[in-house]
């Protein structure tokens, strides 16, 4: 049944939504979970974000070259204007199909990061899980 959710969700709403799709994923990326951090004493910084996260962000910066700003909030900040127009791009350019798939991801994973990045191939699905 998801899958087939997403198949009309694609063909039936896509078309008719696309630009409030991706307004409303740019609009909830600076609050991405991706770039928000534990505070620096909490074990959960060391171990987890950086081992698990780390190559993520390591590939947001390789790939968009521009460093991702981490912050200890869940109110968030502001990326810098390259990297949110390169994830615009990305997304202007996706069909129907791949940016249903994209905007159910970001849904799940509360990270439109994650998302971009196993749509790019990076990271593979079982390291986002």
């Amino acid at each position: 049944m998801p899958l087939m959710k997403l198949a009309c969700t694609a063909l039936d709403r896509v078309p008719l939504t696309r630009p409030k799709i991706i307004d409303n994923l740019m609009g909830k990326f600076h609050q991405d979970l991706v770039f928000c951090r534990a505070p620096d004493d909490s074990d959960l910084a060391v171990t987890y974000m950086v081992e698990k996260i780390g190559p993520l962000l390591n590939w947001v910066e390789s790939e968009f070259g521009t460093k991702p700003l981490v912050y200890s909030s869940f109110f968030g900040g502001r990326q810098d204007e390259g990297l949110v127009k390169a994830i615009e791009k990305i997304l202007k350019k996706t069909d129907d199909c791949e940016l249903a798939a994209i905007d159910a991801m970001t849904a799940a994973a509360h990270s439109l990061i994650i998302s971009i990045g196993i749509f790019r191939g990076k990271p593979q699905i079982e390291e986002a899980i």
